[in-house]
């Protein structure tokens, strides 16, 4: 658990972001200063139970540089 709520304590204090509740999930979630919502707890365990290909690094990315989103989510560096 705490690895998750470091990852979205990261991506909160980076951008100006808020934590949330997802109630249809019964979750966690981060919210970005720009409105992104993201679901850091989900993702921590993807990584654990499948593997690398879950960065969390690319996720953080995503979240904290709006300029980058396009060339992240198509996968690129």
């Amino acid at each position: 658990m705490r690895l998750n709520f470091q990852l979205g304590e990261l991506i909160i204090r980076a951008t100006s972001g808020q934590w949330g509740y997802d109630a249809g999930l019964r979750e966690a979630v981060v919210e970005t200063g720009d409105g992104v919502m993201g679901w850091p707890h989900t993702k921590v365990a993807k990584r654990l139970e499948q593997g690398p290909e879950h960065s969390l690094y690319q996720y953080y990315r995503y979240a904290v540089h709006p300029e980058q989103r396009d060339a992240i989510a198509a996968g690129g560096n």
